[in-house]
This record gives structure tokens, sequence and C-alpha cells, in this order.
């Protein structure tokens, strides 16, 4: 079998084989110290049925190599074909499959008792593994159009997007109290856009992130609907952007057969929450695969201006992606041979890049007059905050590093790009527009990452990302149109592995035991908060939520004026950025005692030298909130559920 490429037999023992060690090794180092498999008969069982799975799957691959393999090919044959009775049927163990794997992977304490044993990245790469490997043969017989390998990829494809999709669920939460740092004031600033209705007040768009909040805003057309609703739609609002432009993606791909469109579908869904590529700018991306037509020039410019419009709501780094969409799909669709002279051929991608530009430019100016803010120096807070460059590599704040988490998720599809560049199948014209738009949105994105607030994920080179995942994606589907009809060699298995492969690595990295609240929980603590702001407002004070902004937004605490400004997402940038106008309008108030009373989250007052997660964030609000807050305020009461803290001004 020397020189052959690997059969589907082959390919999936080997990748079971390497993924049931992986499982089981792990687990015995993780296990060590809780004495399971030394009191327990049910994990001493498991325990060696998992070493039994690796010397089976051992020998299937050895025997594969052996004269014996036409024999055993032909038992497999046999028993797939049993399988295949059952028809559809076959997806219930898959299906139980993966269900094992959500079990484990967010809830081990049913399994375990002990929510920390299967906390490994290795664990989870390793029960991924084996789960799709054993699920396999039962997805093969359930789908007939399905070949071997395509069976096997398909199985773990789905079950990566199923890990994914339920990562969401503690996100559908019913209580009132915010879920993380930033969770609950989102939903605020999306009020924004109803205020009138919602405060009786009229209050200025905020000037961060315009379109995901607009699009968040959407449930308040229905008057009345509780948090958890409004929750359900940005889950929704996650899953079907992303979901909607992988499917564009892979439509446009033209695959022979429907197996491996769904196959480049699934794939695509993961790629982009590698970043992850929020939904909002998703929207832009969505146009141009939807709408975009080399061979329709006008409609491709419309298509182009509305995407740069929502790119100019957007964010400033997203002005030129649009424009940079429609350039790479017609650089990678159209050669430059049957079109003619060089300048000719770039006539239509300069009209789309001005066209782009202009209308993202138009579009920010005009939500800035449309927006009603009172300072317009908020929407360039972003262009004086601080550049950390030490978050580029292993760090506190991100711990694979920002540079070699990018460099190890592009690593394949660059590399399939690099082995096509042989044979001069490609103008230079073309790849010097593909390699130039991807540099840029490259060094775009590592900027962006390292700017005070950032950098704990890949999110700030999500252009990167789309831009990669459209060429790569050309690239495996033969989808490019090559000046040259020369031969090239066909791609290495190994790559095409670890394009399939690799986006597990992040998916995985973001697993871990959920934890779910529930509205019950967060009464008592609400019910305190109420009382103590009821007090207040009925003797004519003025009560600031700096932070759980959202229990006005939903009438969680009713009678209580809004006042507007020191949202604590509001003063984090405004700290960050070193805005001393707006921070000299906050220390004042502080300082005249304006408000009876502040609901803020609790405060740490000490700088913090050394590692340590957001440090620079950290220190800034400790410098700009925290210590000018305690010159003139007391904390009165702690509700330690929540992380809320009670301010008076003092005596």
């Amino acid at each position: 079998m020397t020189g052959r490429r690997l059969t589907s037999w082959q390919l999936i023992t080997f990748f079971g084989m390497l993924s049931s060690a992986g499982l089981s090794l792990s687990l015995w180092i993780q296990a060590q110290g809780t004495g399971l498999f030394a009191t327990s008969w049910k994990w001493q069982l498991g325990g060696l049925s998992l070493v039994f799975l690796f010397f089976a799957l051992t020998f299937g691959f050895a025997a594969s190599w052996s004269p014996f393999a036409a024999r055993m090919q032909s038992y497999a044959n046999r028993f797939l074909a049993f399988l295949r009775r059952f028809g559809v049927l076959n997806l219930l163990v898959v299906g139980g499959a993966a269900g094992v794997l959500l079990v484990i992977g967010y809830f081990p304490e049913i399994v375990s008792g002990i929510p920390q044993l299967f906390n490994s990245l290795a664990i989870r790469i390793g029960l991924t593994g084996t789960l799709a490997c054993l699920a396999t043969p039962f997805t093969y017989s359930a789908f007939r159009k399905v070949k071997g390998i395509e069976a096997g990829i398909l199985t773990l494809l789905v079950f990566g997007v199923l890990y994914r999709v339920f990562y969401f669920i503690p996100a559908v939460s019913d209580t009132p109290l915010t879920l993380g740092w930033s969770e609950g004031s989102r939903y605020y600033y999306a009020s924004l856009f109803f205020a009138g209705d919602l405060y009786n007040l009229s209050l200025p768009w905020p000037f961060l992130h315009p379109s995901r909040y607009f699009l968040m805003s959407l449930p308040h057309l229905i008057d009345g609907l509780p948090i958890w609703a409004h929750r359900l739609w940005q889950v929704i609002l996650w899953i079907g952007l992303s979901g909607i432009t992988a499917w564009l993606f892979a439509r446009r791909l033209k695959l022979p057969t429907t197996p491996l469109t769904w196959m480049a579908g699934l794939w695509g869904f993961l790629f982009l929450f590698q970043g992850a590529v929020y939904y909002h700018l998703l929207v832009c991306v969505i146009l141009v695969l939807a709408g975009f037509n080399p061979k329709h020039f006008w409609r491709s410019v419309v298509v182009v201006v509305l995407a740069s419009a929502w790119a100019g709501f957007s964010r400033v780094n997203w002005f030129p992606v649009p424009a940079f969409l429609a350039i790479g799909l017609y650089l990678l669709e159209t050669p430059v041979n049957p079109v003619g002279r060089w300048w000719f051929y770039l006539r239509n991608p300069i009209v789309w890049a001005a066209a782009g530009g202009l209308t993202a430019l138009s579009a920010q100016a005009g939500y800035i007059i449309l927006s009603r803010q009172p300072d317009l120096s908020a929407f360039g807070s972003s262009f004086t905050s601080d550049l950390l460059w030490y978050r580029l590599m292993p760090n506190a704040t991100y711990a694979p590093g920002i540079l070699p988490m990018i460099l190890l998720i592009s690593a394949p599809l660059l590399s399939l790009i690099l082995l096509n560049l042989q044979g001069g199948r490609y103008h230079p014209l073309r790849l010097l527009g593909l390699f130039g738009m991807l540099i840029v949105l490259f060094l775009g994105g590592l900027v962006v990452s390292v700017k005070i607030g950032g950098g704990s994920n890949l999110h700030n080179l999500d252009a990167y990302l789309v831009v990669l995942l459209i060429w790569g994606g050309y690239l495996l589907s033969g989808r490019v149109t090559p000046e040259s009809l020369t031969s090239v060699r066909k791609l290495p298995s190994g790559i095409l592995a670890l394009v399939v492969v690799i986006p597990f690595v992040p998916l995985l990295m973001d697993g871990g035991t959920l934890t779910l609240q529930t509205r019950e929980a967060a009464l008592p603590e609400v019910e305190v908060l109420r009382q103590e702001v009821e007090a207040v407002s009925n003797s004519g004070g003025e009560v600031l939520f700096m932070w759980q902004r959202q229990l006005l937004t939903f009438g969680e605490l009713q009678g209580v004026k809004l006042i507007p400004e020191y949202e604590t997402i509001e003063l984090m940038e405004m700290a960050m950025a070193g805005n001393r106008p707006y921070l000299d309008r906050f220390h004042e108030d502080l300082r005249t005692k304006r408000f009876e009373l502040i609901v803020t989250n609790i405060k740490n007052p000490a700088f913090i030298v050394g590692e340590r997660q957001y440090l620079e964030e950290h220190n800034a609000w400790v410098e700009h909130v925290t210590l000018p807050l305690l010159q003139y305020y007391q904390p009165v009461r702690l509700l330690s559920e929540s992380w809320t803290e009670l301010y008076v001004p003092k005596p």
C-alpha cells in the first residue's frame, strides 16, 4: 500500500485510536487523588472499556495493513449493511453520543459528582474524537449518499456545532440581575432606541457598537417582554446570523453533492466562532455573499454600498471590509487573461472600494448626527486608548496569546494557500490583491486586539478570519478560476485533517461546567435593592445606577428616575481613553454629592502590579472611578450574590 492515500477505514480508526488514548491518559491523570478508580467499580469498568476500545481500534488499524485487510473489510461491510436496515433510526445512536458529550462537557457533576474532573481541554478533545469515531458508522448507515470519510467528518462537525449551540444555554436566564460584568448593561444600551416609551425621556443613542444594540433592541417592538425573551433573541442572533453566513458561504462554493455542502456549512459555522465574529458584523458578510456577482457590476455596487452603510453604523475597523469581501470574490472568481489589460481588470474593484469607503464614512457621520450624543469625542475614544503589545504573546488576560493562537488557527488554510501558488495557475495581480487585503486586515486586527479593554480573545481579528475563510473555502472546493489549467498536486491529507480539527481547539477551550442562574435565587437581593432605592426616591433624592441598570429597563424597580450618565461600560471606556472632560464632570458630581445613592459593583481600591487578568483596565478604573468615589461616598450595603454594592455620601 506504499504511496497510496489512507482509506476511510484507516483514517477513522487511526483518529479514534489517538482520541481514545488521549482520553484514557488525560482522564487517569485528572482523576488522581479523587479515589474514583480505586473505590468505584463503575469507574473501573469505564476505564477498562476505554482501554479495550483503544486496543480494538489499534488492532483494526494494524489489520488494515495486513493480508487480512480484505476479510476485515468484508466483515465491516456486513455490519454496515445490517445497520442500514434501520435507516434514519441510526441517528438515535448519533444523538445519544452527542448527548453524552454535552452532558460530560457542560454538566460533569451529573456523571462524577466532581465538576472539575472533566474540566480539562485534553479530556474534552479526546472525548469528542472518541464519541465521533464510535458514532461514524451510524451516520454512514443513516445517509446512503454519504461516503465513509465524509460520515466521519460530518459526525465530528455536527458534534462541534451542537457543542457551540448548547454553550448558550445559561444565556437564556430569567434572572433580573446581570449575568456578567457587562451583560445587563448591553440591554440598557439597546433600550435607548426606545427611551421615550421606556423611560419617558429623550436620550442619545449609544456611541459604542450601535448596530449591535440596534439589533438587540428589536424585541422592544413588543411591549412588556421579560428579560429572558431579550436574552433568547440575542442567542437567536448569534446562532441565526452565524448559520445564515455559513449557509451562504457553503452555497457559494457550488459543491457537487449535498453532504459536501452540509459539511462546508457546518465547518464555516465553527470557523466563524473562533473569533468569534460578532453577529452584528455578519450582516455585512451576509449582504455580500448573498448579492454580490462580479458579472453584474451595478448590482454589486448596490450590495457594497448597503453593506458598507451597515459597516459605518458598526465599527471603524470594518469600514473597508464589505469592499474587501467583494474584491476578494471578484479576484477569486474572475481570471485576468480573459478580461485583458490589468487596468481594465482593476476598474471594477476600484469603484467598489471607493463606493464602499465613502458610504461607510457617510453612514457614520449620519449616525453621529442622529444619535444626538452631546460629547462627540466619545466616538473617538478608541483612538486615545493605550496599546498593550505584550498581549500579543501568552499572558494572564489571554493565556494562549493573540499571536500564537491566530497563527495556529490560520495555519491549515494558509498552508493550502501557499501550496496553491505553484504552477503559475493564478495571475500575480490577483495574488497581490488577495494577500494585500489579508495582511492589512491581519495587522489591523492585531493593533485593535492590543488596545486596552481587548486582547482576551480573537474577536478583533474577525475581518481577517472572514477573508481567510472565503479564500480557503474557495481553494478547498476548487472554486477558484485559474488562468492556467496546469495540473496541481493533490493537497496532503494531513493538512485537510487539520482544516477540520483546528476549529475545535478554541471551541473546546470555551467548554466547562455551565452555571444556571434563576429568578428565584435573585429575588431576595432584588427586594433588598428595591427597598433601598424606593426609600431614597420617595424622599426626592437621585439614585445613580452605575450597574444593574437593566433593572430599570425591564421594570423590576418602579418609580425611579433614570440618571443616564455614568453607566459602567461608558465609564470604563472613558477611563481607559483618559477622556478628561467626561471624567472631570463625573468627579465634580461626586464632589458635590449629587446622588443620594449609587448602585455599583464591588470596588477593590487597590492598584495591582505583576500579572493579573485585565491588569491595566483594573488600575484605570481604580484611578478614575473607585478612588474618587471613595473620597466622597461610603458603602452601606453589600449584596454578595450579585456582587452589587450601595454607596451613600459621606457625612
